[in-house]
């Protein structure tokens, strides 16, 4: 692997490690070559049972004929989840700064409101 797919792959470790439950690549394939231990087979099936996102990917994974195949597999939908996030990050933040600028122009409309309101009322005073 070269060292940008390894960050990535890293990256998508990373994303989706921890809390969320979801096994890393390399616990994945050791399960699907049927070389991962028997009590981490058993907390991943655990896993696999409660989680139906970890239950499609092992189901999509095991279609794969040949086992040597699936850290090829594995990498090009990494790449491909890669090209999606930012897209979405993107879109996120252009919203973000487009939120900000409402909320200044609501800001500085009314503050011309209380000040032109001001204005005319001392100005009208008798």
């Amino acid at each position: 692997m070269s060292n940008g797919s390894t960050e990535m792959t890293e990256e998508r470790n990373d994303m989706f490690s921890g809390e969320s439950g979801i096994p890393d690549d390399n616990k994945l394939m050791k399960y699907l070559n049927g070389s991962l231990p028997d009590a981490e087979r058993d907390h991943l099936e655990d896993q696999v049972q409660q989680n139906p996102f970890l239950q499609d990917a092992v189901e999509g994974l095991n279609t794969v004929g040949d086992k040597a195949d699936l850290p090829k597999v594995v990498q090009h939908l990494n790449k491909q989840l890669s090209h999606l996030l930012p897209k979405k990050t993107r879109k996120h933040d252009r919203d973000a700064k487009f939120g900000e600028w409402i909320y200044w122009t609501i800001l500085v409309v009314l503050l011309l409101a209380i000040t032109g309101f001001l204005m005319l009322r001392f100005m009208l005073k008798p």
